[in-house]
C-alpha cells in the first residue's frame, strides 16, 4: 500500500500496531518493540520511494510495512441497573461496512476524515474486500439497489463499446417485478440483483459480486 491509498482509507488517529524497528515475524527479539498507539501525521512518501508515517510516541517515520491497523474493538450491549431500580441498556457507537452494511466492530477515529465525512471501511470487511482490490487493480464498480439503478444503467450504457442493459424481471408476490439488472448479451451476460456489485474489468467483462448470503444467479437469463 503506498501512502495515497493509505491516506485515502486511514485518516489521521486511526488507532494502529507499530513496529518501529522489527516485526513480530522476524524473530529478533533485542530490536524488537511494539507500540499500540494511532497515526499523528498522513502517511507521506521519503525520497527513496519508501512510504512512511508518523505515530504519537514515537518520532519520525515508520515504514508503512511495520504499521497494522488495530483490529475494531466490539463491545456488546451491557444491562445495567440504575440507583432508582431501573434497567438500561448501555450500548457502544457501531459501524457498519460501506459496502455491505454488516457491522465491523466499536466505532472509532478512523471513521471520519479530516473533512467530517466518513471514510471508506470496506477493506476491513471480509466480504467487502474484495471490490477493493478490485479497483485497485484498475476495475470499475457499482453498487445495485433499488434507489441507484437508473445511474448505474445510465452509465454502463455511455460505456464504449457499448454494453446491452436491461432491467432483470421476477414474479415476486404474484407480480412481475425488477429485481435487478441483466448487464451484456447471451450466452455472455450477468445478472446483478439487489444489494449486489457490477464489477467491470480493465479488459471490458463484467462479473457480479454476490450481496452477503444472497445465492449466485450471474448468468442466467
Amino acid at each position: 500500500m503506498n501512502a495515497e491509498q493509505f491516506n485515502a482509507r486511514y485518516p489521521v488517529g486511526t488507532p494502529v500496531i507499530a513496529y518501529p524497528l522489527t516485526r513480530p515475524e522476524d524473530a529478533t527479539p533485542s530490536f524488537f518493540k511494539q507500540l499500540n498507539t494511532v497515526t499523528r501525521t498522513p502517511a507521506w512518501t521519503l525520497g527513496h520511494g519508501e512510504p512512511v508515517v508518523s505515530v504519537a510516541g514515537y518520532a519520525g517515520g515508520i515504514c508503512l510495512t511495520h504499521v497494522d491497523v488495530a483490529p475494531r474493538t466490539n463491545t456488546p450491549d451491557r444491562v445495567e441497573t440504575n440507583d432508582e431500580g431501573h434497567k438500561i441498556t448501555r450500548i457502544t457507537l457501531k459501524r457498519a461496512c460501506n459496502g455491505c452494511g454488516q457491522h465491523l466492530g466499536d466505532a472509532d477515529n478512523r471513521d471520519v476524515d479530516n473533512h467530517g465525512n466518513l471514510t471508506d471501511v470496506r477493506g476491513e470487511c471480509a466480504h467487502c474486500r474484495p471490490l477493493v482490490e478490485a479497483e485497485a487493480a484498475g476495475c470499475k464498480t457499482w453498487e445495485l439497489t433499488p434507489r441507484s439503478f437508473d445511474r448505474v444503467a445510465g452509465e454502463i450504457d455511455r460505456l464504449r463499446p457499448w454494453v446491452f442493459t436491461k432491467g432483470y424481471w421476477q414474479e415476486v408476490d404474484g407480480e412481475l417485478q425488477v429485481v435487478g439488472l441483466r448487464v451484456g448479451q447471451y450466452p455472455n451476460h450477468v445478472v446483478a440483483f439487489w444489494g449486489d456489485w457490477l464489477i467491470r474489468r480493465p479488459d471490458g467483462t463484467f462479473t457480479v459480486h454476490k450481496a452477503p448470503a444472497a445465492s449466485s444467479t450471474a448468468g442466467e437469463s
